[in-house]
This record gives structure tokens, C-alpha cells and sequence, in this order.
């Protein structure tokens, strides 16, 4: 398939108005690769998928003829509204059009897969995805996060699990305040996330301690107060 598809719903879009906005996004639309692909980004093999490309600010203001700092501020726009993700590196960036496969799947694969139950569990697969997802405290790294969801999460219990790892883990980062949230590409791997699924309340000293000793390695000098058992609020960072 070497064209894309534009869905008469554009016209209710609130950029479709503004020849600039409009402009910029069939770009990125006609950019955006329509097969996985082998790719380097930030001196990295990759794999680039469906629906993502690499680009930079300076080639997209002067492919599309606007301003470099227009250019960013319509990205930045878009990413707001959920219409991309944005992977950004000192020289480029690595660019994710969200729900591609929605509205550019050829109409012969449409055919033979709308309807059918493989593509109704899709859907709910995405639904319930999205649903995890708006409760993630650090929302970076969402396509692989899915790849990730899509591997681990396929029975009502894995659903359950998942569940009630991100309440454990939530629970954590509540209690222990010097923790911070992994981005959602690490969480959702479910070699990370599926050892939040049953944990005892570990005594905070303990766990604090731990990093306590970590920031030690790291040449950090750090202060530990056991004046009052249970009570970790005496450390000094």
C-alpha cells in the first residue's frame, strides 16, 4: 500500500481549518512507515513499526514551509491530543502516529477482519490498555508499554493482576516518597510489573536502608536515624 487514507471525520477536527496544522499532520501521516522496518535512533538498533518515523524539527519546517519553532509548538499540540508520541534524541526524533492501523489498514485486510472476533478482542484488548495506561504516574514509552500489554495481559486474571500490581506499586511510591515511577515502557514489562502482584508491607526501614546503602556506592553520603523504630522521615539526603 503506497497511499493513505484521509477519514471524512477530518473535517470535525479542530485543526482542519488552519492550512498550517492540516498540512503538518498529512505530512507526518504520508511519512509514517507502513511496514516494520530496521532502523538506528540515539546509536541504537530498532525496530520501526507501523505508524512511526524519524525525523527532525528542522526537516519538518522545511518540508512543510513553516517555522521551526511552529513546528514544535504543533507537535507539542499534537501529542496533547493523543495524536502522536514523541521520542526525542539531541539530533532527531523518532515519532509515533497513536491508532494508525484505525484508519490506514488496506480495505481488503478491513474486509477479511472487521467484525471478526480477532479484531473485536483487539479493540478490547486497546480498551482496557488505555484504561491502565490513564492510571500510569509517568506516561513515557506507551508503544512499547503496549507491546508489552498485548504479550502479558491476555486472560481476565492477567487483567486482574495487572490491576492490582499498579495498586501495589502506587501504594509504594505513596509510602516510600524518595522512589520515582518508572516510565511506562519499564513498568509494563511484566518481568517488572508482575513482582508487585502479591508483596507483604515490608518494613520501611529495611527498604530504606537499601537505598540508603545504593546512594552510598554511588558516593552520596547519606545519614540514617533508627531513633524511632517505623519511622524513616529521620534520614537525611
Amino acid at each position: 500500500m503506497s497511499e493513505i487514507k484521509i477519514h471524512k471525520k477530518i473535517r470535525y477536527w479542530y485543526g482542519f481549518g488552519n492550512p498550517n496544522r492540516l498540512a503538518l499532520w498529512v505530512h507526518i501521516l504520508i511519512n509514517a512507515s507502513q511496514e516494520e522496518k530496521d532502523y538506528v535512533f540515539c546509536g541504537k538498533r530498532i525496530v520501526l513499526r507501523r505508524g512511526q518515523f524519524i525525523t527532525g524539527r528542522k526537516r519538518l519546517a522545511t518540508d512543510v514551509g513553516i517555522s521551526e519553532s511552529y513546528v514544535e509548538k504543533l507537535l507539542t499540540e499534537f501529542e496533547a491530543q493523543g495524536m502522536l508520541e514523541q521520542q526525542k534524541s539531541h539530533r532527531s526524533r523518532l515519532i509515533t502516529v497513536t491508532c494508525y492501523d484505525d484508519y490506514q489498514t488496506s480495505d481488503t485486510k478491513k474486509k477479511v477482519s472487521s467484525g471478526s472476533p480477532a479484531s473485536s478482542l483487539s479493540r478490547a484488548l486497546r480498551k482496557r490498555f488505555e484504561e491502565i495506561w490513564a492510571q500510569y504516574p509517568k506516561k513515557a514509552g506507551k508503544p512499547q508499554a503496549y507491546e508489552y500489554f498485548k504479550k502479558s495481559v491476555k486472560t481476565d486474571k492477567d487483567w486482574q493482576e495487572i490491576n492490582r500490581a499498579l495498586a501495589n506499586y502506587k501504594a509504594v511510591l505513596e509510602r516510600e516518597a524518595f522512589r520515582h515511577p518508572k516510565d511506562g515502557q519499564g513498568w509494563f514489562n511484566p518481568t517488572f510489573w508482575k513482582g508487585f502482584v502479591d508483596i507483604s508491607d515490608p518494613d520501611p526501614r529495611e527498604d530504606f536502608k537499601q537505598f540508603c546503602k545504593e546512594r552510598s556506592n554511588s558516593g552520596t553520603v547519606v545519614g540514617i536515624s533508627t531513633e524511632v523504630p517505623g519511622d524513616v522521615s529521620h534520614g537525611h539526603i
